[in-house]
């Protein structure tokens, strides 16, 4: 599967509303859709096995972010989690399943004018949707735990970016 890339941040480049509320809301509607195509909703669902170590996997990263200094740390953290992202995709989505779900993304997108594309890249596009789902559900999961909602309150700001 390619990788969606280092320092990859910036919107989506799906077509939302103009207001900032409508455009956050249409790429966490996207986000969430794109997640339950690829089957990482179920991954990350409440009770999920798995569900806490993926987190806590996002969570490293934001650590590491925080530890050391970087000139863009924003786009380091996505770099780091979009790699974390990409291995859940290559572990959780069948071939059927990502032709499906890029098919999905077309259809929402609007073609380019030069190449007629809608996307240049959509696993890479399904990725960032990806990392925008699991950093709600991990800011909504977290929530009044003092351990962990600080860190996600931080992933949520650097994830919004993308919207």
């Amino acid at each position: 599967m390619p990788s969606a890339g280092r320092g990859t941040t910036g919107s989506t480049g799906l077509s939302a509303p103009k207001s900032s509320k409508g455009k956050l809301e249409k790429a966490d509607a996207l986000a969430a859709e794109a997640a339950r195509r690829l089957g990482i909703d179920a991954l990350v669902a409440g009770d999920a096995p798995n569900a806490d170590a993926i987190f806590g996997h996002i969570e490293n990263c934001e650590k590491f972010i925080e530890a050391e200094r970087f000139d863009r740390p924003d786009d380091e953290f996505v770099s780091m989690a979009l790699e974390i992202v990409d291995e859940l995709i290559e572990y959780s989505t069948s071939e059927p399943q990502l032709a499906a779900a890029t098919h999905w993304l077309a259809e929402q997108a609007p073609a380019r004018p030069k190449s007629g594309r809608a996307v240049r890249d959509p696993v890479s596009t399904l990725a960032l949707l990806t990392l925008i789902y699991i950093a709600n559900i991990g800011l909504a999961r977290y929530r009044g735990e003092k351990d962990h909602e600080p860190l996600w309150v931080k992933i949520d700001k650097r994830v919004d970016k993308l919207k």
